[in-house]
């Protein structure tokens, strides 16, 4: 049985679903009450808009198995998708209550909706570790920062010490790695300090819920990348400093770790918590006054040097010209290996305005950073400096030609190694890294030689398929558009094995097309494309290339055409309509081209004022079942206009009996008013009507469950 599944599903893959169903039909006559081999027609019927033929599925699985809740919901789900809220609104009303021994052993509060996990079963999801078959009580016992916090604020520090003491504390053998509480050793652990953020406050108003937005595929549900905003990491450190236990916890952790591990950025936030607790109690200038005192009684540690150093950043006000002296003698007294104070005494002289000590200082920094693609084993120590977490601390602290020149050194020591291993990551590190921060033509000059490989296709390596996507605004930035398009293929197309014939690890695999997200859609092609001087001949000539590899099977169908709609979208922008309809008419000739391609394709067709285009390719897809039913409304009314009422009635005869979508009901009763055909119109006013009670209570039992949920969690907590 499921080797017949497997093969069914093989056809399925190999687009021979014909196959496939007469292997699954045949089955079933022999074996009619096999609920697995059902549910894989289910699927090939789905996947193939046969409505009549996956309503016929979820009925007999359910008719097999009536007391499986869920797939009453999934035939639920289902309607709803097919905008059908009568059909959706009697599964509803009909469902048996949930059992609620059941539902506490299957629903685990903070994972998301629907998700089930086995008894005993574990997963990580942010960061939280949850375990299927585990009472609440119990899972509450696992260490994380949110009860360290709920803890706190019920005013329970003894409790709240001990959950901090787990989350922090690492045993380096005797323990298993599957101790109730879930904490697993990095080796000693004494060279990290951990870095947590302090859990956001649970908003007592209710979070509107946007409007679900309408599925019309291509450019509607296109959106250009924008960055995510960056928010600031409220560090823990500073709210622990707010209670007892905190900052014992915070003093305890930092005398274990070692010297090495106050090079860190979370060591320097711990030493700012400690800080904050210590001025709290007296004062700003008490605790500098203390620490010098500590520090010129030869009694100060590497902890106290950080933290006089930390103190005169917070409060630089405090650096008077008795400290001034005091950090000089300190600055004399620090070792090399003491990174993480250097660090801190580069930037307060950067601040200060002695930027040739800040240069010198960092300089050696630089010269300690860690090779990104270098790697540590077993329990050895790698007291080197992360490259991306001393340049942000380099570009907030210098500027202009000082902060180019650490960024040089930063860089050379990341990129320096003569381990070939994932060169890849390293190069874009450089190439982004200068991408950000100089025009592009600086950029291109400084990455000359990484990114001289991607001036042919004769390889020594994998295709640097990341590379080459991200040199390819660069080039267009400058007006090199022959460079771009070779960017452009060897990050998409496909290439033979035979050109890697003496490359021993090949990755990524040349023989699979490369992909593009949506951050490089927009560098490819932008809303806005004033910035490539070549924008034009850019487009052109990529939309010439897709139709090539296309042809040449070097990329999928799927993807070729997508990116050719983009291209042309563009050069229509431009007013290169022509030319865009041109490109246009050729991907929709190709074969097999997805639905959701072919929408881009559509719209593409309708900004370039191809409306005839447009229109008969979504007919096509209309009568392959393959059209979103957004999309529907439209086609009815276009050929109400073009060929009349009769026609655009007939042609939804049998989708009305699957959906009740208040777009097409209306053009329908339209279509049907212009006609005047009086019993069709009553019939589908009537529809409308049912549906829209049917939707208005479907609304308003699901409602009344979230507010019973919701309820029950308040009142579990």
């Amino acid at each position: 049985q499921a080797d017949l599944i497997e093969r069914v599903n093989l056809l399925s893959q190999n687009e021979r679903r014909e196959q496939a169903v007469e292997v699954l039909e045949a089955a079933l006559q022999e074996e009619p009450d096999h609920v697995p081999y059902w549910q894989s027609m289910l699927s090939l019927r789905r996947a193939t808009r046969n409505r009549a033929g996956t309503v016929e599925c979820y009925r007999k699985i359910i008719e097999l198995e009536p007391d499986e809740r869920k797939h009453q919901e999934r035939f639920m789900r289902y309607w709803k998708a097919q905008s059908n809220p009568i059909e959706a609104l009697a599964i509803k009303e009909a469902l048996p209550p949930k059992d609620d021994e059941d539902a506490a052993e299957s629903e685990i509060p903070g994972m998301p909706a629907g998700f089930v996990l086995p008894a005993g079963a574990t997963v990580m999801i942010n960061g939280v570790s949850y375990t299927g078959g585990e009472k609440a009580s119990k899972r509450n016992q696992k260490p994380s920062m949110k009860r360290v916090k709920e803890l706190a604020e019920k005013g329970d520090q003894a409790a709240a010490a001990t959950m901090l003491r787990r989350l922090w504390r690492s045993f380096p053998k005797g323990i298993s790695g599957r101790d109730r509480y879930g904490n697993i050793s990095r080796g000693s652990g004494t060279n990290h300090v951990p870095d947590w953020t302090w859990p956001a406050e649970e908003s007592e108003e209710e979070t509107p819920v946007e409007a679900e937005k309408p599925d019309r595929g291509g450019f509607a549900s296109y959106e250009e990348y924008k960055k995510p905003e960056e928010k600031p990491a409220d560090s823990s450190y500073l709210h622990l400093a707010e209670y007892d236990f905190g900052v014992q916890e915070m003093e305890h952790l930092l005398r274990t770790r070692s010297t090495s591990a106050l090079n860190s950025s979370s060591a320097r936030k711990l030493m700012a918590g400690l800080l904050k607790s210590h001025v709290a109690k007296s004062s700003a200038a008490e605790v500098r006054d203390g620490l010098i005192g500590e520090l010129q009684a030869n009694q100060a540690g590497k902890v106290q040097h950080a933290m006089l150093l930390q103190l005169f950043d917070d409060y630089p006000d405090l650096l008077d010209a008795d400290s001034a002296k005091v950090l000089e003698d300190l600055a004399r007294t620090l070792q090399t290996t003491d990174l993480g104070p250097l660090r801190k005494l580069a930037q307060l002289h950067a601040r200060r305005g002695t930027s040739d000590s800040a240069m010198r200082i960092y300089g050696w920094c630089a010269s300690k950073v860690k090779p990104l693609n270098s790697w540590s084993f077993g329990g050895e120590v790698d007291e080197r400096l992360d490259a991306r977490d001393l340049l942000e601390e380099v570009k907030e602290t210098l500027e202009g030609e000082e902060l180019l020149a650490v960024t040089e050194q930063i860089l050379f020591s990341a990129t320096s190694s003569a381990d070939r291993w994932d060169r890849g990551r390293t190069e874009l590190f450089l190439l982004e890294t200068w991408r950000d921060m100089v025009p592009a033509e600086q950029a291109l000059e400084r990455c000359a030689t990484v990114l001289a490989p991607l001036s042919t296709t004769e390889f020594d390596a994998a295709p640097a398929r990341a590379l080459a996507k991200g040199a390819v605004p660069l080039y267009l930035q400058v007006g090199d558009t022959e460079r771009a398009l070779m960017c452009f293929e060897i990050a998409l197309a496909k290439f033979d094995r035979d050109l890697f014939g003496a490359v021993e690890y090949l990755w990524p695999d040349p023989e699979r097309p490369g992909r593009l997200g949506s951050k490089d859609l927009k560098a490819f092609f932008p809303e806005d494309s004033s910035a490539y001087p070549t924008a034009l001949d850019w487009y052109s000539q990529v939309a010439k290339r897709l139709a090539e590899w296309q042809a040449n099977e070097r990329i999928g169908v799927a993807d070729a055409s997508r990116f050719s709609a983009f291209a042309a979208l563009r050069l229509a922008e431009l007013g290169e309509t022509k030319q865009a309809i041109g490109i246009i008419r050729t991907a929709l000739a190709w074969e097999k081209v997805p639905a959701r391609s072919v929408l881009f394709l559509v719209d593409a067709a309708r900004l370039a004022g191809a409306e005839d285009m447009a229109f008969q390719a979504e007919r096509v897809l209309f009568d392959k079942h393959e059209l979103l039913l957004e999309r529907v409304q439209d086609l009815i009314k276009a050929v109400q206009t073009s060929e009349g009422p009769a026609i655009a009635l007939s042609m939804t005869d049998d989708l009305i009996q699957y959906t009740q979508h208040e777009g097409l009901v209306d053009a329908l009763i339209h279509a049907a008013t212009e006609l005047q055909d009086e019993e069709r119109l009553s019939q589908l006013q009537d529809l409308k009507s049912r549906a829209s009670t049917a939707r208005d209570q479907l609304k308003k039992l699901e409602e009344e469950e979230a507010a019973a949920a919701k309820a029950k969690a308040e009142a579990e907590k």
